[in-house]
This record gives structure tokens, sequence and C-alpha cells, in this order.
């Protein structure tokens, strides 16, 4: 039981003769069986009054207060409390009985697969978690091994990154450092999160930030992801220690002459483990005014270093891991 969750959701004021439902409410409609897992509103208060009296202490951790805890018989979604035991079991026990459900494999896989393979997870996909998760008593370890092993997984287009995603993987392929030691660095750093939306806990509902691109690109988001990639790849900007140069040089080692292309290319590869799409490439021949076929010498290179990372970074169809 996560204290956070229990504090975000109000479960710490849920007590007897003064239930408060937002804990059950997402518990049935995020976590487990999902929206359309056949409970009513009537579920909804007998999973609330279950978990009565579950709450946090001062040091905010888990505690059980049995005596804030009411103890009417409750019976929900196949499920009907003890006539034994006390409340902090019958809890559990309920929690077992959800994992196991079909409507909570169904809705469990399908967001997992929405997270690692593709915004609309192919049914069959799905279906094959499922079977696992049903086979094995909701093993997470042994559902993720079958998606990972499906051809759909394989076979899967670019997802696009989530903010806090992006800025992430932006940071370690471009090789940056960040030392929130040094006087102002962690507010600056604070600030990038913060900028590209992408602040722990700020998301303002409890169903987390989205999993589908269509989310996040909107002009809004797009600027805001573009404001903290020049804030990344800037030598003017030390939030993060980034040296565009030695990056390019990396990627260029084995080239001695390249064309324009081909530096966009290995610096794509270099950040993004694959050629540059077509994006790129024009987002790359936008800021350097280089033709595809030109071949610039090697301070032309790393004049526009910086240009080049960006344009690579910053095109939304290279926004994706």
């Amino acid at each position: 039981m996560s204290p956070a969750g229990l504090r975000y959701l109000d479960n710490v004021r849920s007590r007897a003769g003064s239930i408060n439902e937002n804990y059950a409410r997402e518990l049935l409609e995020l976590h487990t069986v999902g929206v359309d897992g056949g409970y009513d509103e009537d579920d909804i208060i007998s999973v609330a009054t279950l978990f009565t009296g579950w709450r946090i202490d001062r040091r905010l951790d888990f505690v059980f207060a049995p005596r804030q805890h009411d103890t009417s018989p409750v019976s929900m979604l196949g499920w009907t409390r003890p006539t034994d035991g006390d409340g902090m079991e019958h809890g559990i026990s309920f929690l077992r009985h959800l994992a196991q459900l079909p409507a909570t494999a169904e809705n469990v896989c399908t967001k997992l697969a929405r997270r690692f393979v593709a915004d609309d997870p192919a049914p069959d996909l799905v279906q094959t978690m499922v079977t696992t998760w049903a086979d094995t008593g909701s093993d997470i370890a042994a559902v993720l091994r079958s998606m990972i092993g499906h051809p759909a997984f394989a076979s899967a287009p670019p997802k696009f990154n989530r903010p806090w995603d992006y800025l992430v993987q932006t940071i370690r392929s471009t090789h940056g450092r960040l030392d929130v030691t040094a006087p102002g660095t962690l507010r600056d750093a604070i600030g990038v999160i913060r900028d590209s939306g992408a602040l722990p806990f700020r998301w303002p509902t409890p169903d987390g930030p989205p999993d589908v691109a269509d989310a996040w690109l909107d002009p809004g988001a797009l600027l805001a992801r573009w404001d903290v990639t020049v804030r990344i790849v800037d030598p003017a900007d030390d939030t993060v220690a980034f040296d565009p140069g030695e990056l390019i040089g990396d990627a260029l080692a084995a080239t001695s002459t390249p064309s324009a292309a081909e530096v966009v290319d290995d610096v794509a590869r270099h950040l993004r483990s694959a050629p540059a799409t077509a994006g790129q490439h024009a987002a790359g021949g936008a800021v350097t005014g280089w033709e595809p076929d030109d071949v610039p010498d090697i301070n032309e290179i790393a004049t526009m270093s910086s240009l080049i990372v960006f344009a690579v970074l910053a095109d939304p169809t290279g926004l994706t891991r």
C-alpha cells in the first residue's frame, strides 16, 4: 500500500462513519479492473468501507488503525468479507482477489503494452500477456517476458517519449553532465525539469502522464521540449555540461570527409541508434544551410555542431525512443 497514494487520494481521512471514496474509485478505475470493469457506485462505497483506517503516520509510513476501521459486512466484484480475521487481512485478501480478475489482467496488460510497445497495441500481444497473467497468478515479470518475446515487440514502431523520458535520454545520449553540487545548478536543473513538464508528482490528475503521442504533440508541448533541448546543447548554458564538438568528433571518427547528409546521419546514430529521418535531415539542412551533398570541412562542422545536435534531437520524428 503506497503511503503517497493514500495521502494523495484522501484515504488518510477515511474512517468509520465518514468514508472517503477517492482511493477506492481510483483503485478500481486506474489500477485494477478499469473503468469498464463491471463495478458500480455501491461497489465503490463497499471498497471505501473496506479500506477505512488504512492511513499513514507522522513519518509517512503506512499504518492500519483498527479503531477507525469500519467492520461492516461488504461484498463486491465477487468477493465477500470473511467473518474471521481483521480489517488489515481483509483488505489484503480483496487486493489479491482484484489481481486475479480477468478485467484487471486486461486493463493492466493493455497499459503495459501501450507503455512499452505501441500507442494502440496489437490485440494478439495483449491477449498473450493476459494469458500469461492468468497462468502465473499475475506474475508481472513473466508478463513482461511474454511481451518482450512477442513478434509485435520486435516490429513495433518508435514510441514518442514522455517529457521525463526525453529529458533523461537526451542528457545520457549527449554525454551531458549535471553537477547538482555546483552553486545554483540544482535550481537550474529543477527549472529544466519543470519547463519540460516532467516534475515528479505534479501531474494534476491521478491517471498520470499519458502514454500516447497525441498528448504531447501540441505546439506548446513541442516548444517546451525545444527550449529544454536548447538549454542542454547550448555551450553557453552550463546547467548541463555538454561539449557538442566532442560528440560530433565521436560520431564522425570513422568518416574522414563526410557529406552534410552523412554528418547528420552519424550524429543521429550516436544519439538515437538509427540513421536520421527525413525530418531530421531537413532540419539539419535548415539550421546549417548545407545541401545534402555538400562536404563541409572539420571547422565548419565544429562551428555548426550545436545546431546539428539540436536538429537531430528536436525534430518531432526524433523525439522517440
